[in-house]
Protein backbone atom coordinates (compact mmCIF):
# COMPACT_ATOMS: atom_id res chain seq x y z
CA UNK A 1 0.00 0.00 0.00
CA UNK A 2 2.14 2.70 -1.09
CA UNK A 3 1.07 6.32 -0.11
CA UNK A 4 0.65 9.09 -2.42
CA UNK A 5 3.25 11.25 -3.14
CA UNK A 6 3.30 14.73 -4.55
CA UNK A 7 5.97 17.63 -4.88
CA UNK A 8 8.09 15.57 -2.68
CA UNK A 9 5.83 15.04 -0.39
CA UNK A 10 4.19 11.91 0.93
CA UNK A 11 1.03 11.87 2.57
CA UNK A 12 1.40 10.55 6.44
CA UNK A 13 -0.66 7.60 7.08
CA UNK A 14 -4.11 8.60 8.30
CA UNK A 15 -3.54 6.87 11.85
CA UNK A 16 -0.70 8.69 13.12
CA UNK A 17 -0.30 12.18 14.46
CA UNK A 18 0.31 13.78 11.28
CA UNK A 19 -2.03 11.85 9.50
CA UNK A 20 -5.12 13.20 11.69
CA UNK A 21 -3.95 17.06 11.27
CA UNK A 22 -3.74 16.66 7.68
CA UNK A 23 -6.93 15.46 8.19
CA UNK A 24 -7.92 18.24 9.81
CA UNK A 25 -6.70 20.63 7.09
CA UNK A 26 -8.67 18.45 4.45
CA UNK A 27 -11.92 19.00 6.75
CA UNK A 28 -11.30 22.65 6.90
CA UNK A 29 -10.59 23.19 3.64
CA UNK A 30 -13.19 21.54 2.17
CA UNK A 31 -15.64 23.11 4.43
CA UNK A 32 -14.42 26.82 3.46
CA UNK A 33 -14.32 25.49 -0.30
CA UNK A 34 -10.21 27.05 -0.25
CA UNK A 35 -7.23 26.12 1.83
CA UNK A 36 -7.55 26.70 5.36
CA UNK A 37 -4.94 29.00 7.09
CA UNK A 38 -2.24 28.00 9.65
CA UNK A 39 -4.94 30.11 12.37
CA UNK A 40 -7.73 28.33 11.65
CA UNK A 41 -6.09 24.82 11.89
CA UNK A 42 -4.09 25.95 15.38
CA UNK A 43 -7.57 26.42 17.00
CA UNK A 44 -8.87 23.57 15.92
CA UNK A 45 -10.61 21.31 18.57
CA UNK A 46 -8.84 18.54 16.93
CA UNK A 47 -5.50 19.73 17.02
CA UNK A 48 -5.30 21.27 20.76
CA UNK A 49 -3.70 18.68 22.41
CA UNK A 50 -0.66 18.76 19.80
CA UNK A 51 2.56 20.40 20.44
CA UNK A 52 2.74 24.07 18.00
CA UNK A 53 5.77 22.89 15.95
CA UNK A 54 3.79 20.15 14.85
CA UNK A 55 1.21 21.41 13.62
CA UNK A 56 3.52 23.95 11.83
CA UNK A 57 5.55 21.69 10.21
CA UNK A 58 2.49 19.09 9.03
CA UNK A 59 0.36 22.10 7.67
CA UNK A 60 3.77 23.47 6.01
CA UNK A 61 4.13 19.80 4.12
CA UNK A 62 0.39 19.53 3.30
CA UNK A 63 0.90 22.87 1.78
CA UNK A 64 3.85 21.74 -0.30
CA UNK A 65 1.74 18.53 -0.82
CA UNK A 66 -0.76 20.13 -2.75
CA UNK A 67 1.48 22.83 -4.02
CA UNK A 68 -0.37 25.97 -2.34
CA UNK A 69 1.35 29.10 -2.10
CA UNK A 70 1.53 32.10 -0.92
CA UNK A 71 0.17 33.34 2.24
CA UNK A 72 -3.44 32.23 2.93
CA UNK A 73 -4.94 34.87 5.24
CA UNK A 74 -7.49 33.86 8.04
CA UNK A 75 -10.93 34.72 7.69
CA UNK A 76 -11.40 38.23 9.53
CA UNK A 77 -13.69 38.58 12.77
CA UNK A 78 -16.54 41.21 11.44
CA UNK A 79 -16.02 44.60 13.19
CA UNK A 80 -18.22 45.35 15.55
CA UNK A 81 -18.81 49.28 15.95
CA UNK A 82 -17.71 50.93 19.23
CA UNK A 83 -21.15 51.55 21.81
CA UNK A 84 -21.97 55.40 21.61
CA UNK A 85 -21.73 55.55 25.33
CA UNK A 86 -17.96 53.76 25.08
CA UNK A 87 -17.21 57.41 23.13
CA UNK A 88 -18.66 59.41 25.69
CA UNK A 89 -16.65 61.17 28.68
CA UNK A 90 -17.51 59.89 31.99
CA UNK A 91 -19.76 62.49 33.89
CA UNK A 92 -18.17 64.65 36.47
CA UNK A 93 -18.97 64.47 39.72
Amino acid sequence: NKLPERNGITRPKPETLSGKAWATFDAISTAKGAPCSIAEAKIHPSLMPMQDATIRTQYARWRKFYGVTGRVEAPKAPEVPASPAASEPAPAE
